[in-house]
């Protein structure tokens, strides 16, 4: 076990366990959230209660953006890349602006997606 927590952004009940492979030294959340798991956590995250502090809290990072998409530049140049569960695109949004790739996000929130549909958005040629 490399990290065991509890839900530090809400205070809902549960528990977080961070493992890695010793072999591919991936990290992964285990167990796995299950789909019923991700909405208790995500309902009052992104919509509703936790939407102001969390709008916030993506304003305060909002630098923060560019610097990540341009962290993959010593190690590859996508023509294309793909965020998955891209919530409200915010990453996706500064990504685009920094870098000259096709780039697409697919929200994979449970429930009807409210804010950030399936989207494709081409940066400039």
């Amino acid at each position: 076990m490399r990290l065991n927590t509890r839900d530090l952004l809400q205070g809902k009940p549960g528990r977080f366990v961070l493992e890695r492979c010793q072999d591919c030294r991936h990290l992964f959340q285990n167990p796995q959230l299950n789909a019923e798991g991700l909405d208790f956590y995500y309902r009052d995250f992104y919509d509703g209660l936790g939407e102001e502090n969390l709008a916030a809290l993506f304003r305060a990072h909002a630098a923060r953006y560019p610097l990540r998409a341009r962290a993959v530049l010593p190690c590859a140049e996508p023509e294309t890349w793909l965020d998955v569960g891209t919530g409200h695109g915010h990453f996706c949004d500064a990504a685009r602006a920094a870098l000259p790739w096709r780039a697409g996000q697919i929200n994979t929130a449970p429930g009807p997606v409210t804010r950030s549909p399936v989207r494709i958005g081409l940066a400039p040629e």
